[in-house]
């Protein structure tokens, strides 16, 4: 390892990243005039820029929340490989950048204070890049809000202007094309903003949600691992994803946007993090709807049992637990003798033939139109929320919740 004059290579390495050389250009400096490949992961475990032969190529999720545990101070992390590195904590404020990372190398305490302090070194230059890359992304941000609201809305005013702009984003809006739509009630509000800062593709953000247009093609996994790097921004509160169905051409970008929103309500009913308009199945089907048209069909259905919630939840478990007594008691915490009085009584209101095979289908059909139409009234109720937040910070004359 070189004999470096740390003073130096940190007034060396900070003058770089004033003058926007970039990450890049930072880690590769730095391995030259130190002789140690470095890497900056980040807080979703993977390279933020490729990582250099040498360098530690990932970190576990895990090991990255150790590491941002031990403040400003660095710790031993494991690396992908099964190898442990040393990783340095990069932080702007409250803003966490990344890792700087390195391979231990030789035994020994000395080596190992050595290194640490050629990250410590480094870290200014690369925070002061993520704020510049922090800046940007906003000044992109306010053109790219602008197209989701277009799209999401439907109301293009000149749709080749608003594909000419997406295309800047690397998206083709007359191919293959999602809306996804993003949650997050946590308290770590800036974290929020920043996550939704750094997704490459065009982002609109109001308080608790964030809109999205990601390409068709974009693999389930790798909607995932977008998520997860976002939830390593914000912390340990939930952050949820809805992923709407693949469309074509400008005009169609509501209607996926819309499903997403619905399916976001089902995601905060069901539980779970990420909900796919492809997993669904004949919830496909009544997002295509209005609530009031389902409302209207679940009249129809199960209208005489919708005030009573012991009996929709009792027929929802009759579906879900294939019409077993004792499954049903067991996940109701009733006795069985109380699942056959509530089976009678729905059979009483709804007909004595509904739960057979012929006839049971319209009533499911009923409690899955049901579950839509508050999945659709969920979101907008979030949505009133979050405009009602803006609307109340503007006339404090506060920034928005952003």
């Amino acid at each position: 390892m070189t004999d470096v004059d740390l003073l130096a290579l940190e007034r060396e390495l900070t003058s770089l990243a004033l003058e926007g050389a970039g990450w890049t250009a930072l880690l590769d400096r730095f391995a030259q005039r130190t002789g140690v490949p470095v890497s900056l992961i980040g807080v979703h475990g993977e390279p933020l820029v490729p990582a250099m032969p040498g360098a530690p190529t990932a970190i576990s999720a895990g090991d990255i929340a150790v590491a941002f545990a031990q403040g400003r101070l660095a710790a031993d992390v494991a690396t992908a490989d099964g190898g442990t590195a040393i990783g340095l904590p990069v932080l702007a404020g409250a803003r966490r950048i990344g890792v700087l990372a390195v391979g231990r190398g030789l035994d020994g305490e000395d080596v190992h204070e050595r290194r640490s302090a050629l990250l410590d070194a480094a870290k200014t230059a690369v925070a002061v890049e993520g704020v510049r890359r922090d800046t940007l992304q906003q000044a992109r941000g306010e053109n790219a809000s602008q197209i989701v609201d277009e799209l999401r809305y439907g109301s293009l005013r000149n749709p080749g202007r608003v594909a000419r702009a997406a295309a800047k984003f690397g998206l083709a809006l007359d191919e293959e094309h999602r809306g996804v739509v993003f949650h997050y009630n946590g308290s770590q509000r800036q974290s929020w903003a920043t996550a939704v800062a750094w997704l490459p593709t065009p982002t609109r953000l109001s308080g608790d949600l964030a809109w999205t247009i990601v390409d068709g093609r974009t693999s389930s996994a790798e909607l995932q691992r977008i998520r997860l790097r976002m939830q390593g921004i914000v912390g340990e509160t939930p952050l949820l994803m809805s992923i709407g169905p693949s469309v074509r051409g400008s005009e169609s970008t509501a209607s996926s946007f819309r499903s997403a929103e619905t399916g976001l309500g089902l995601l905060l009913a069901r539980g779970g993090d990420v909900l796919s308009y492809d997993d669904l199945g004949v919830e496909q089907l009544l997002m295509e709807l209005s609530a009031p048209q389902l409302h209207a069909f679940v009249a129809r259905q199960i209208g005489p049992i919708l005030h009573r919630d012991d009996l929709m939840t009792t027929l929802a478990a009759w579906f879900e637990l294939d019409g077993s007594r004792s499954a049903i008691a067991e996940r109701l915490f009733i006795h069985r003798n109380s699942v056959g009085y509530r089976l009678s009584l729905i059979k009483s209101l709804l007909g004595d033939g509904c739960l057979d095979p012929g006839s049971s289908p319209r009533l499911l059909a009923g409690l899955q139109a049901h579950e839509t139409a508050l999945a659709m009234e969920t979101f907008a109720a979030v949505e009133r929320g979050v405009a009602a937040e803006e609307g109340a910070d503007a006339a404090a004359g506060a920034s928005p919740r952003t």
